[in-house]
């Protein structure tokens, strides 16, 4: 499945940001939720230094009370601009087990992300506001049961404008994910 999102620092009161989130959106919840990246050594040299280090990463996310493994392979366009990723999930019931066998097939371990979400959506966008550890706070969106032909560059352009028309005071379109921007302040 195709993943197409675009991630923002928010720069506002996060309250006021969520209060107009709340005023257009339905409010689905909130979730703790803790991510392990791993990443295949023999195929990838991870360089935090560089602008786009994960081009494929497994995931074991906590998220509540249920487990996922998820592959992402992440697509950029010519310029090294991040499209979007190629993402598969499964359920797991066991976190632990899932990320020992991940371990004893050769991967290791890249960074750990913890975040709190709190969830909304409408007919066409999942909106995430979350409080990420140690980083901040972000605006995530994204596009809802994309179909296999969605034009990618479209469909971003039409987040970027739902983004605008949300009237939270957010940063520039980041272009990698919260793994990348964790390995980044690591190096700082």
């Amino acid at each position: 499945m195709k993943e197409i999102e675009i991630l923002v620092q928010v720069l506002e009161k996060i309250d006021t940001a969520k209060k107009k989130l709340n005023d257009s959106l339905k409010y689905i919840g909130d979730k703790d939720i803790i991510d392990f990246y791993f990443y295949n050594p023999l195929k990838y040299k991870i360089d935090p230094s560089d602008e786009h280090p994960l081009k494929e990463i497994i995931r074991v996310r906590k998220a509540n009370n249920k487990s996922f493994i998820t592959y992402k392979k992440n697509k950029f366009d010519e310029k090294g601009n991040w499209l979007y990723s190629d993402e598969e999930e499964v359920e797991v019931s066991n976190s632990q087990s899932a990320i020992k066998i991940i371990k004893k097939l050769g991967f290791k371990a890249l960074i750990e992300v913890k975040n709190t979400k709190s969830v909304f959506v409408n007919d066409k966008y999942e909106v995430v506001l979350e409080k990420v550890k140690d980083l901040g706070y972000f605006l995530e969106v994204e596009i809802r049961n994309p179909t296999k032909d969605i034009n990618v560059e479209s469909a971003k352009n039409g987040i970027r404008q739902f983004i605008k028309d949300l009237n939270i005071k957010v940063g520039k379109e980041l272009n990698i994910g919260k793994p990348e921007l964790m390995l980044k302040k690591k190096l700082i």
